[in-house]
């Protein structure tokens, strides 16, 4: 948020009725303000990037006030509507194109029934109908449905009529869902990668498709990769970078350049590792490839820490680590999205639906008793469709929630095996002093740090009476310095950054079944919170869910 903005001119003292010309003056006011505001924080960074000499340090620290900044931004120009996130934003796209934006951005529940609408105007034999055949199937793979995604791109490929560009993109996908699918009755499931592949290969060389080329190739340095056949894997990652590039695939690329640095990291060539994903940096976007450059920080974080950089892999994984909280929340806010979207058509359709019926019924003349009766096993049968329909919305969005659930469940997963790095690297910290002064790190990062270390280590948040001068006392700091701290950094009063750590706890134990013996309101106070409605109220707005209905949920999702 960019805080309470003083418009010149605007008495606030006493209220008072606007006209509408009046309005629209102290509208464009705002806007003008919003702006200016934009425009101070781009002219900084922009200021910073041009006059100084930066060290990777400090570019990576410097790209995470450009997503923070970004994000800051777009907060307070949708602020007053629920809408969805600009950096999500398909609204304008033909359907086709908004549902490979849904497979892109990770919500093929979204792409899916977008596809399938498509496909039942589109017919079976042209060009874009094959295409949103292979996109399905694609969408299939991306919520592990594999079995059906292959029949159907198999269906596709023994079509005599596939174009080219359709058959190269179906042999990839192929490869890709061979590559997933890992049941025991698979035999020959690492031939299958690399024959699609290959025949991806060969028709995009042959046909100049750069961007299937570069596909097909990096699936085959993910396969070589698996089987730690790292040179063979590190020649078809580079083909593919190179492809990618030429294709203006930068997000492709980058992710590409990630999985280089981590093969030479398996390898032991630490150094050149690090040399590739420096370079790389310095010409790509973070606020267009968060993902990317969260994989790329803590591949940093592990190579320095090989290499005895301590204080740098320190920074690198606390960078990576305030990042991957920013793409959590991301994608907790595009789920609540996309559930409350689908919770509104699935209710107005099914308003439509009563509607046409309700028109229907005023339709009928009633001319005797006969016609009588006929009327009311009439209404009868509307009452029984309207309740079958609210109890279809009801399992819908019961579906969609449980969607949410397994968001939540990824996050956990995610949550768990940060702390098992950041442990990792904790251990090989122990012993090791590292000189902050040297890293010129001032006095804010330096408590930053030490606030950091102490809610990690400490966990003081688990005490449910515990205040902003006891964390003061520990850290040994005054309550007016860490409180400006914690409000210009994480954006939250104190009460809010500490109530995010007990939910994420609190989320933590209830993901774990055997401790399903512990009630709500016991999790709630292992977790801190002295209150049921605090603890309900927190968990609700970081999840999107229910406390009870997440750990009801999860015996069934798993």
């Amino acid at each position: 948020m960019l805080g309470f903005l003083i418009l010149p001119g605007i008495n606030f003292s006493l209220a008072q009725s606007i006209d509408s010309a009046q309005f629209e003056t102290e509208y464009d006011k705002l806007l003008q303000v919003l702006d200016n505001a934009q425009d101070s924080i781009e002219q900084v960074l922009f200021i910073i990037d041009q006059k100084f000499e930066l060290n990777e340090i400090q570019k990576a620290r410097l790209n995470l006030i450009k997503v923070e900044s970004q994000d800051l931004i777009n907060e307070d120009i949708s602020e007053g509507g629920t809408i969805e996130p600009e950096i999500l934003s398909t609204e304008n796209l033909p359907i086709l194109e908004k549902a490979r934006k849904y497979l892109e951005q990770g919500r093929p529940t979204m792409a899916i029934p977008l596809v399938l609408k498509y496909l039942e105007t589109a017919g079976t034999n042209s060009d874009s109908a094959d295409f949103a055949r292979i996109t399905l199937a694609e969408g299939y793979r991306s919520v592990k449905e594999f079995q059906k995604g292959i029949e159907l791109t198999n269906e596709v490929l023994n079509k005599t009529t596939l174009s080219l560009k359709n058959r190269a993109y179906a042999c990839n996908r192929l490869a890709a869902l061979y590559a997933e699918f890992k049941a025991p009755s698979l035999i020959h499931r690492g031939d299958s990668i690399v024959k699609y592949s290959n025949l991806c290969i060969q028709l995009a060389m042959d046909n100049g498709f750069t961007f299937h080329l570069a596909t097909a190739q990096n699936e085959l340095a993910f396969y070589y990769w698996a089987q730690k056949n790292y040179n063979l894997a590190l020649d078809y990652a580079h083909k593919a970078f190179k492809n990618f590039t030429d294709a203006g695939k930068q997000p492709q690329a980058l992710r590409t350049v990630s999985n280089i640095a981590q093969i030479y990291y398996e390898m032991g060539r630490y150094s050149d590792g690090l040399e590739i994903l420096n370079k790389t940096m310095d010409h790509a976007d973070i606020n267009e490839n968060r993902s990317a450059f969260l994989s790329i920080y803590l591949t940093l974080a592990s190579i320095n820490r090989k290499m005895g950089n301590l204080s740098e892999a320190y920074e690198y994984l606390r960078t990576g680590r305030q990042l991957q909280s920013i793409l959590h929340k991301k994608m907790i806010e595009a789920q609540i999205y996309d559930l409350a979207a689908q919770y509104e058509a699935e209710k107005k359709e099914n308003e439509n639906k009563e509607l046409r019926m309700a028109n229907e019924i005023k339709a009928l003349k009633i001319a005797d008793k006969s016609e009588t009766i006929h009327y009311l096993v009439l209404v009868i049968g509307i009452i029984g469709i309207s309740l079958v329909l609210i109890l279809f919305q009801f399992f819908q969005k019961r579906k969609a929630y449980n969607r949410l659930v397994k968001a939540n469940l990824i996050i956990v997963k995610a949550e768990r095996e940060y702390r098992l790095i950041s442990e990792k690297v904790g251990q090989d910290f122990s012993g090791e002093k590292i000189d902050l002064q040297q890293n010129t790190v001032d006095e804010n990062n330096e408590l930053l740090i030490k606030l950091e270390a102490c809610m990690e280590e400490e966990k003081p948040y688990l005490d449910s009476n515990i205040t902003l001068d006891d964390i003061c006392h520990k850290l040994q700091t005054n309550r007016t310095y860490l409180s400006k701290l914690i409000n210009e950094h994480f954006h939250k009063n104190f009460n809010e950054y500490i109530n995010d750590f007990r939910t994420k706890t609190a989320r933590q134990i209830l993901a774990d079944t055997s401790k399903n013996h512990i009630s709500i309101e016991g999790v709630g106070q292992m977790s801190g919170f002295n209150s049921r409605s605090t603890f309900f109220t927190c968990f609700k707005k970081q999840t999107g869910l229910s406390p009870s209905y997440f750990r009801d949920t999860i015996f069934n999702i798993k």
